[in-house]
């Protein structure tokens, strides 16, 4: 192939070429050192342990963490995870890998619908909000839900507006899938669909109705299974938090009329300038409703800021489903003042496509190098994870850990031993969690051997259990206490 077929190939393809460019751009920023970092404290290592003993037990159906059943999140993740096991055995990648998976899948369909819908520059701006979203990056390279359930929200999102004969069985399967992905996330999805079916589709309820029995039994009937064999081996406790606990009541609604908090992060999550585009995308799209894909576009960007304003809980990864739909939302306003300056001024057009382009490029440099580098080189849990493995390799696997304060899923995930965890802040006694008092009559009884946690609150408990010998090993600013057993 001579220079001029490569130039020919180039003008003619130019933009896929660009598309495809991105798509890489992406994969590099997402899967670079994925396997470099230990597992991070809240929620990555809390998964690692509890796929580290499904594989161990070999149950999928009711999850284990720290010896105990976990019947808090449900298992789509951790099954996902296990398969990948299969192929590159149970570690930091593995574990990273459905999320960094479900990632570049959504990075690659925002790219083909904005490109489709909007064109190239749109789709360029969108590219962008995504990948320089510290927030998704984030979440896109832990071993948390997050990115399977932006994926499967987006899925759902497509398919509602999609012309496929399948359509209806397939959302019936997305909707089951993201039940058990995470439970509490199936309700705001589903609302939009009906409210959708209701406005867009209610002449064709009839011929339809067959259709939606089959999504509804799909529905139920995924989640259904699960639920069932969970009861068959746990008993009424695995219904009653899978159907009234939703996500450790994530969803319970606070005292407060309305919470601000979710807008501040909306405006953080937006990197603040483009804030000001999104209210600009959301304006067309409420003036062009009649169509549905806009309709949609306004239900999944704003509805879940709304539902999660009347919450009790403020967390800002809350709102990540709603982030593939901001930058849709962008994108369908930068297109829209596009034609509008296309139609009035040729030069006008220009002038403002450049300035786009220049803006994206420049911003998302810079967000690249302030918030993104970090993330990729992140090593938050390394003092636990050093300290944990000192012990792993000192102690048998009968050994009962005391862990000093809230950072202990990386101790269970990389010690491989029972952790007790004692807080002096919580006051909880029961399951792991076990208070100063019951702490002080586990070491008198030798049910504890080692103590581990910050040296200062180390050296707090040790005051409280006088005349006790021991053997004490720092791990940076931590410290490790074996301690001896008393002859009696």
């Amino acid at each position: 192939m001579n220079m001029k077929n490569i130039i020919a190939i180039f003008q003619n393809h130019y933009q896929k070429i660009i598309l495809v460019f991105c798509f890489f751009i992406s994969v590099f920023i997402i899967f670079t050192d994925l396997h470099t970092a230990p597992l991070e404290n809240w929620d990555e290592a809390f998964y690692g342990a509890t796929v580290k003993e499904l594989i161990q037990r070999k149950d999928p159906i009711v999850l284990y963490f720290n010896g105990s059943p976990f019947l808090e999140k449900p298992p789509l993740q951790m099954w996902l995870v296990s398969l990948t096991t299969k192929f590159t055995g149970l570690n930091e990648f593995a574990i990273r890998f459905p999320s960094a998976v479900s990632a570049i899948v959504i990075i690659a369909l925002i790219l083909f619908y904005a490109y489709k819908y909007y064109g190239l520059i749109p789709a360029l701006v969108a590219f962008c909000t995504l990948v320089c979203s510290d927030l998704f990056i984030w979440r896109a390279r832990t071993g948390n839900l997050d990115a399977l359930t932006m994926l499967l929200v987006l899925l759902i999102f497509i398919f509602i507006s999609s012309k496929n004969k399948f359509r209806y069985i397939i959302l019936g399967l997305l909707f089951g899938l993201l039940y058990l992905t995470k439970l509490g996330m199936m309700y705001f999805p589903l609302i939009i669909f009906i409210a959708h079916e209701l406005i867009y589709k209610h002449k064709d309820f009839q011929k339809n109705v067959f259709e939606y029995l089959k999504l509804f039994c799909l529905v139920l009937l995924i989640p259904g299974i699960w639920l069932f064999l969970g009861y068959r081996e746990v008993g009424i406790e695995f219904i009653n938090n899978f159907l009234l606990k939703s996500d450790q009541g994530a969803l319970r609604l606070s005292s407060q009329t309305f919470r601000v908090d979710y807008l501040f992060y909306t405006y953080y999550a937006l990197q603040r300038y483009y804030l000001w585009i999104l209210f600009v995308g959301l304006i067309y799209a409420l003036w062009n409703i009649k169509n549905n894909r806009n309709f949609l576009l306004i239900c999944f960007s704003t509805l879940l800021i709304f539902q999660l304003s009347f919450i009790e809980r403020k967390n800002n990864w809350y709102i990540l489903p709603s982030l593939p739909f901001w930058s849709l939302t962008l994108a369908y306003g930068i297109s829209e003042v596009l034609k509008f300056f296309k139609r009035k001024n040729s030069v006008l057009y220009i002038f403002f496509g450049i300035s786009i382009c220049l803006f994206i490029t420049v911003y998302s440099y810079k967000r690249w190098n302030v918030n993104i580098k970090p993330i990729l080189s992140s090593m938050t849990s390394i003092k636990e994870v050093t300290s944990a493995k000192i012990i792993k390799n000192t102690t048998s696997s009968n050994t009962n850990i005391v862990r000093l304060d809230h950072l202990y899923p990386s101790t269970i995930y990389y010690s491989e031993r029972h952790t007790y965890i004692s807080v002096s802040d919580v006051e909880m006694n029961g399951g792991s969690y076990v208070n100063k008092q019951n702490l002080i009559q586990l070491v008198a009884k030798d049910q504890v051997q080692v103590l581990v946690g910050k040296s200062d609150e180390v050296d707090r408990v040790l005051a409280m259990i006088p005349g006790r010998t021991y053997k004490r090993v720092n791990s940076t600013d931590e410290s490790i206490i074996y301690l001896d057993k008393v002859e009696r």
